[in-house]
């Protein structure tokens, strides 16, 4: 049987395999899909052992997503991009073939819940894989990204991939304090350990959205530190993860399943 899993670490709090038997479910599959907690020192030989068996198909989270983009062999436009992977299907041939369904993901619940907008003035904290994922398409879209990140060198780095592009720039965090964003997207790992990004407070106000890439019963880390901030649009990524996995399913079995319906389903559960 063709065995498809979730790499990370931590992994234990994701809905992953969840979502993946909702969609298994609406196309009449059953295929395995589990979760794989996968030690830093380890990430390679687990992928390499996984796809060497029945391995079929891999979505890889946090902390691993760049290092999943040097494992593959092929990689769509989008992966290459963002020089990180968090969906790899092998082929007939064995080979490893990487994409990044991060973005479209994160686009396909902003445009949703009609919060994006030409011209959005973005705000996007982390310079990791799950920020490398979503760049390339915030910017097609036409929106202006503001990237900070703990470390500046390491978000002028990034910046520096895209030279011809003149709506991505970077600042100091300390600098930010008389900036003013549509949406901050919070794309660090920060809430997963129920902590926040080190931000000025000026930044949050009642009309800028504030959208965490993780998600959890109940506010993130986050969202509870702008919702005490005084915000009023505060989303998590439980829409984001439903829109990724759709688009990575589809890369795998050929159809692109339900969103909306498997999005309620989980959030009634969260709640």
């Amino acid at each position: 049987m063709d065995t498809f899993a979730v790499f990370g670490n931590p992994i234990k709090h994701s809905l992953s395999p969840q979502i993946y038997a909702f969609f298994a479910a609406e196309i009449g599959i059953q295929p395995s899909y589990g979760r794989i907690l996968t030690a830093p020192k380890l990430f390679e030989p687990t992928m390499q052992q996984f796809f060497s068996t029945n391995g079929r198909g891999a979505n890889i989270t946090s902390p691993f997503k760049e290092r999943a983009f040097a494992l593959c062999d092929y990689v769509t436009k989008q992966a290459s991009l963002a020089s990180a992977v968090n969906t790899i299907f092998k082929l007939p041939n064995g080979a490893l073939f990487g994409d990044n369904t991060d973005g479209i993901g994160l686009m396909s619940d902003l445009q949703r819940l009609c919060l994006l907008h030409r011209n959005s003035r973005v705000l996007l904290v982390g310079a990791g894989g799950a920020a490398r994922g979503v760049i390339a398409p915030l910017i097609n879209y036409g929106c202006r990204i503001v990237l900070v990140n703990r470390t500046f060198s390491r978000a002028k780095e990034l910046v520096r991939c895209y030279p011809n592009i003149n709506n991505i720039s970077t600042l100091p965090i300390e600098q930010l304090d008389a900036a003013n964003f549509d949406i901050i997207i919070n794309a660090t790992t920060t809430s997963m350990f129920r902590e926040i990004p080190l931000l000025p407070t000026s930044l949050i106000t009642s009309t800028v959205c504030c959208y965490d890439m993780f998600y959890q019963h109940g506010d993130t880390a986050f969202i509870m530190w702008c919702r005490q901030q005084g915000a009023k649009k505060l989303i998590d990524g439980l829409g984001m993860l439903v829109s990724q996995a759709a688009y990575a399913f589809m890369l795998w079995h050929g159809i692109l399943p339900s969103i909306f319906p498997v999005l309620e389903k989980l959030r009634a559960q969260l709640r």
